[in-house]
């Protein structure tokens, strides 16, 4: 008897969560699937700063695996990969090692857009792609970022109008949304 071809998925972001409905849609049966993720939930980054803002609530952004992965379907493994042996397709984990036929890796990235802090009225600190800023610039570059993050275009305006009141009459207006 031919056993069932064995599918390993490093990864419940995006990529990982995607191959998963791409493989179950297009070869619904006769596939053993397993997803790793250290998480038992995958979070939905496009509307991480709406939830930052308020204007979206965290169950958006913050999916459950089992929600949207029929785990009767896809063994689903909330637990770090250690180690990876891409020519054997295998993975490590803390509970022991686990080979497949087919192996994706689906890790993800981590955007990095530089660091940047407000340190007091219109001062900061900043280093964007390898360039070091502090002062003033710092500062409307921290803001402009800020800016760039707020959903709305009435937001938007918003923190302009008051920014303009900060700069104009050097007291800073603005307030938590």
């Amino acid at each position: 008897m031919v056993s069932n071809p064995r599918i390993g998925i490093v990864g419940g972001g995006f990529a990982g969560l995607y191959t998963v409905f791409f493989l179950r849609k297009f070869i619904p049966r006769g596939l053993d699937i397993t997803l790793f993720d250290r998480n038992n939930y995958s979070l939905y980054t496009p509307v991480l700063h709406e939830m930052a803002t308020g204007t979206v609530h965290a169950r958006h952004v913050v999916i459950p695996i089992r929600k949207v992965v029929d785990p009767r379907e896809v063994q689903i493994r909330c637990e770090e990969v250690i180690r990876v042996d891409v020519d054997k397709r295998g993975v490590e984990t803390p509970s022991g090692t686990f080979t497949f036929d087919h192996l994706v890796l689906a890790t993800g990235s981590e955007p990095n857009r530089g660091d940047m802090a407000s340190l007091g009225f219109m001062f900061g600190v900043a280093e964007v792609y390898g360039w070091q800023f502090k002062g003033f610039p710092a500062w409307i570059i921290w803001k402009a970022f800020k800016l760039g993050m707020l959903p709305r275009l009435k937001n938007r305006f918003q923190n302009v109008a008051d920014w303009m009141i900060t700069l104009l009459f050097k007291r800073d207006t603005s307030k938590l949304v």
